[in-house]
């Protein structure tokens, strides 16, 4: 999830119709939107434009603390990344992002994890590093889709005895 350029806007030829392309652009919603390093302090209002399309969103190394809960409306994320904000928490409504395959909150201040993210079954890749975690979150052991975890440079005392299962 680090510094590779997305395409926000799909690619239109020059076909010397520019009146129809302009309009197709218009009209067209992204799929992908990338707000890394914007000195953000709040995720902007225009995200909630694309609820219905959008399917990554990457708002790494920003200064946010909060999420909004309307962003839990774009039911077609896929991949969500927050690393290196100032998250203390995610909103239990995360649960609403039924296709998200990819979380990153990495970076941030948590010290748990919402007890819904286990309803969001499509969560293969689950990045939690440097964060403030003294135990293993509880609802990781119910994300039985759960591939790839994710928790270095936190302050884990032990794991669950069941943690291998």
């Amino acid at each position: 999830m680090s510094g590779r350029k997305r395409c926000f806007m799909p690619f239109l030829s020059k076909c010397g119709c520019s009146k129809q392309s302009s309009e197709l652009s218009k009209r067209a919603k992204p799929s992908v939107l990338d707000y890394s390093h914007s000195n953000l302090n709040s995720v902007p209002d225009e995200i909630i434009a694309n609820e219905t399309t959008l399917e990554e969103l990457f708002l790494d190394y920003n200064r946010l603390d909060e999420l909004p809960r309307w962003l839990f409306q774009c039911h077609s994320l896929r991949v969500l990344s927050l690393n290196d904000n100032r998250l203390r928490t995610l909103h239990s409504a995360i649960s609403n992002l039924i296709y998200l395959e990819r979380l990153d909150v990495s970076k941030n201040c948590m010290e748990s994890l919402p007890n819904t993210l286990d309803m969001c079954r499509r969560l293969s890749c689950l990045e939690a590093s440097s964060n403030l975690f003294i135990a293993l979150p509880d609802v990781v052991l119910k994300m039985f889709n759960l591939r790839e975890l994710y928790l270095n440079s936190n302050c884990l005392h032990s794991l669950p005895d069941n943690f291998d299962e």
